[in-house]
């Protein structure tokens, strides 16, 4: 995948944990295999319960882009399983939306030189205006999973359980992947 990175920011989210850690995982070593050994890498835990705990993390995310590699060369910093994106965690307060929002005006002016950004994230509430800037600076990919009310979700289930066992060099017939 080299020469895949079209955006500094890209921003991975939904509900389906599974897919969005893979996917983030997959971007962050594809970054990391393009731009080689001199890359400096920056981990930032997004988790958070509270909203200090929130703040505390988006005042990390800040710190690491605001800091440049100490030899020159490129930054990859990765915001790792934000939880407090949606309006159902307890640490999305008001304080931390504000500081989301600030956050991402932020981001809009902010020099992409030697830098890029990956965010990583569970369930997001797309009415936020936080969101809606964030999903327009950024390159963006959701996986929203699956519902039993959706009528083709037994066909995406099969779907991707079939590429994942592909991957892992695991063969399935079609009879036994729809009983499974």
């Amino acid at each position: 995948m080299v020469g895949a990175v079209s955006a500094p920011v890209v921003f991975i989210y939904g509900a389906d944990d599974y897919s969005v850690q893979n996917r983030a995982k997959a971007r962050f070593e594809s970054w990391r295999a393009d731009l080689g050994e001199d890359v400096e890498l920056e981990e930032v835990d997004g988790g958070a319960q509270a909203a200090q705990e929130a703040l505390r993390s988006l005042g990390q995310v800040r710190e690491a882009l605001a800091t440049l590699p100490f030899f020159g060369g490129e930054k990859l910093v990765w915001w790792k399983g934000v939880s407090f994106f949606d309006d159902r965690n307890r640490a999305a307060t008001k304080e931390v939306m504000d500081g989301l929002t600030d956050w991402v005006a932020e981001l809009e002016s902010f020099s992409w030189q030697g830098v890029r950004l990956l965010i990583s994230a569970g369930k997001v509430d797309k009415r936020r205006g936080f969101f809606k800037k964030l999903k327009a600076l950024a390159e963006s990919e959701a996986f929203d999973g699956w519902s039993i009310n959706d009528r083709d979700w037994r066909d995406r289930a099969e779907a991707f359980f079939r590429t994942e066992l592909e991957r892992l060099g695991v063969r399935i017939g079609a009879e036994a992947l729809s009983v499974a």
